[in-house]
C-alpha cells in the first residue's frame, strides 16, 4: 500500500474454503468486490466478481465458504500506518450470478452473505420466551441458541438494555422473533429528548434495530444511535482545489446526491404526522357485543374529533397532543352500548341490529342462559383502552434527535393537529391477567397501555429517522460502519457578498450512516455512505 494514494488498499486474503477444509486462493482472479452493511439488514453481504480464465467457477457448487481480508489507507481515520485496521470476515456463498462467457474467459459474481443467514433460514424458534420461562433477554436467546453468533456481539454497546416481555413464537425464524419485539420493548437508559429533561418525567423510547456490521451484530434503539458522538467529519470542496496531503484527502467528499427530499405523501402514509393506535385483547373480541370491532373504533374516534381532541394530554410538550384516557374511553363505550346506538349495534347503519340472532354462533357450546349472560357482560368491540393519538410534535419531544432543529415547517405540521390521522393501527395486547403474579409486573416491564404508546412511538420514529437523506462518496474507508454518526460540511451553492462560500446549514451537520458500500476496483477502493437524519441544525 502506498501512502500517497487515499484510495490505496491491500487485499490481504481472498480464498475459497471447501467442505474438506482445503483453501484455494483466488486473489489473482478477483476483478472487483463490493461489501454491504445496512441498519435495515440483519446480515452483511459481499459480492466478488471474478475474471475466470481457467474455468474455476465450474468447480463451485455455490455453498462453499469464502474468506476475505483487506484494509484501506483511511482505515484508521487518518492515523498512522501501524494503526491500519484489517477487515477480515468468513462469508457463506449462496449463489453465483451475472455469468458472462466468451470463447476465452468467463466473468461471474460470487454472491456471499453472513453464515448466520443460513442458520436463520434453517432454524425455527418455537415456544415461550420471556421472564416466565427464564429467558428474559429474547435477543440474546435468539443469538445464542439459534444464530450461534455469541462471538460476534462482544463489542461495546452491541446489545442495548431494554424492557422485558413474554411472548410465544409460532415457529418463526429467529430474526422474525427479534423483529416482532422491536416496537414493543422500551430502552431502559434515559433518553436525551426534550421531554426527558422535564423533572420526574420518564420517557418511553421504543423502535429497535437488529443489524450486522464489521463489528458484529447489534440490537440498538434509533435514539441510542442518534446519541452517539461523531466518528469523523467529511467536507465537500471543489475538485482540484485544496491540499494534496493524503492524510487530509481521506476526509474529502468526492460526490454527493440527494435521492429523496422530504416525501410528505410517504410520511403521511406511514402515520408520522399523526396516527391513532388502538390496543386490543383477543379474548375481549370473542366476548364482544359488537359484530364489527371497527364500528366502535371509528365511532369513538369520530367523537374524539368532534370534541376537538379535548381529552387527556399525553405529554405536555410544545404541541400538546391529546389522547382518550381509559376511563373516558370506557364510559363512552358503556353509554353508547346502553343507548343501543348504531355505533355498536348497527352494521351499515342499521339501528335495529339484534344481537340474539348471532348469539348461538358467537357463543358456540353455551346454553341460552350462558349466551344471554355473555351478552350482558360483554365488552364493546374488544378494545380495552382509549385510542392513543401520536403527533409529530410529541415524537420530536420524546426523541433523541441528531440535531436540535425541527425537521419540518412548523406551520405545516401544526395543521395536522386539527386533521384526522393519516394512519390507524391496531395492536394486539398480551393477556397480563394470565401471567404469573410472581414475575415483575406479571412477567413484563410494560403495562399494556405503555405497549400501545411504544408501538405508536416506534412507528413514527422509524419514519422520522429518514426525513432527510444524502448519499456521499469518499475514498475507501473501512473504519466506518453502518449505525455510526458522521458530520458533513457542505458549502452553499452561491457566494455571499464577501465572495466567500458559507456552510449550507440545511445539509451540513450530523448524520446517521444508515448503510454503506465498499467497492474495490483496479483504481482503488471507494466507499459510498447512505446518510439520513431526523432533524436540522438550529
Amino acid at each position: 500500500m502506498t501512502v500517497n494514494n487515499t484510495k490505496a488498499y491491500k487485499l490481504i486474503d481472498l480464498y475459497i474454503q471447501r467442505a474438506d477444509d482445503t483453501k484455494e486462493d483466488i486473489r489473482d482472479l478477483c476483478a472487483e468486490f463490493v461489501w454491504y452493511e445496512s441498519i435495515d439488514s440483519p446480515f452483511v453481504r459481499l459480492d466478488v466478481t471474478i475474471l475466470d480464465t481457467v474455468n474455476y467457477a465450474e468447480s463451485l457448487f455455490g455453498d462453499e465458504m469464502i474468506h476475505i481480508g483487506f484494509n484501506t489507507f483511511a482505515s484508521a481515520l487518518g492515523g498512522s500506518d501501524k494503526d491500519r485496521e484489517t477487515l477480515a470476515y468468513d462469508m457463506q456463498i449462496y449463489k453465483i450470478s451475472n455469468v458472462i462467457k466468451d470463447e476465452r474467459a468467463k466473468v461471474c459474481t460470487i454472491n456471499c452473505i453472513s453464515p448466520q443467514a443460513y442458520l436463520n433460514e434453517a432454524n425455527r424458534a418455537f415456544g415461550s420466551f420471556g421472564p416466565l420461562t427464564g429467558k428474559n433477554d429474547i435477543v440474546k436467546e435468539m443469538c445464542k441458541k439459534y444464530l450461534k453468533c455469541e462471538n460476534k456481539i462482544k463489542h461495546v454497546g452491541a446489545l442495548e438494555d431494554c424492557t422485558s416481555m413474554n411472548m410465544i413464537s409460532p415457529n418463526w425464524r429467529p430474526v422474525d422473533v427479534i423483529s416482532y419485539i422491536s416496537d414493543k420493548v422500551v430502552r431502559k437508559k434515559q433518553g436525551k429528548g426534550k421531554a426527558s429533561k422535564k423533572k420526574g418525567k420518564k420517557v418511553i423510547q421504543s423502535g429497535f434495530l437488529f443489524y450486522e456490521t464489521k463489528q458484529g451484530f447489534n440490537w440498538r434503539s434509533i435514539d441510542d444511535l442518534c446519541e452517539q458522538d461523531s466518528l469523523a467529519t467529511f467536507s465537500y470542496t471543489q475538485k482540484n482545489i485544496g491540499t494534496s496531503d493524503p492524510y487530509t484527502q481521506w476526509a474529502n467528499i468526492e460526490d454527493l446526491s440527494f435521492p429523496d427530499r422530504t416525501n410528505h405523501l410517504e410520511k403521511m402514509r406511514t402515520g408520522l404526522y399523526k396516527t391513532v393506535t388502538y390496543g386490543m385483547v383477543v379474548d375481549a373480541m370473542t366476548e364482544s357485543a359488537a359484530i364489527n370491532p371497527a364500528l366502535s373504533s371509528s365511532g369513538v374516534f369520530d367523537r374524539f374529533q368532534e370534541l376537538g381532541n379535548k381529552f387527556t394530554a399525553a405529554i405536555s410538550g410544545q404541541f400538546g397532543s391529546k389522547q382518550l384516557s381509559t376511563d373516558q374511553f370506557s364510559k363512552y363505550l358503556s353509554d353508547s352500548k346502553a343507548a343501543g346506538t348504531s355505533t355498536f349495534y348497527g352494521p351499515n347503519g342499521d339501528s335495529k341490529f339484534d344481537w340474539s340472532k348471532y348469539a348461538a354462533n358467537l357463543n358456540f357450546g353455551k346454553s341460552q342462559n350462558q349466551a344471554a349472560l355473555a351478552e350482558k357482560k360483554s365488552k364493546p368491540a374488544g378494545t380495552v383502552q382509549g385510542p392513543r393519538v401520536m403527533h409529530i410534535g410529541e415524537v420530536t419531544d420524546l426523541a433523541s434527535t441528531l440535531e436540535k432543529g425541527f425537521a419540518f415547517d412548523k406551520n405545516l405540521i401544526e395543521k395536522f393537529e386539527k386533521d384526522y390521522p393519516t394512519r390507524t393501527k391496531f395492536r394486539i395486547l398480551p393477556k397480563y391477567k394470565n401471567q404469573s403474579a410472581k414475575a415483575p409486573n406479571g412477567g413484563a416491564d410494560d403495562a399494556p397501555d405503555n405497549m400501545v404508546l411504544a408501538g405508536a412511538y416506534a412507528a413514527a420514529r422509524f419514519a422520522l429517522l429518514k426525513t432527510h437523506v444524502m448519499n456521499i462518496t469518499i475514498p475507501g474507508n473501512t473504519a466506518l460502519y453502518a449505525g455510526s454518526v458522521v458530520k458533513t460540511k457542505i458549502p452553499e451553492s452561491a457566494e455571499n457578498r464577501s465572495g466567500r462560500l458559507e456552510l449550507d446549514k440545511k445539509f451540513s451537520g450530523r448524520y446517521l450512516v444508515s448503510g454503506l458500500k465498499h467497492t474495490y476496483r483496479k483504481e482503488g477502493i471507494t466507499t459510498e455512505l447512505y446518510l439520513c437524519r431526523d432533524s436540522l441544525p438550529t
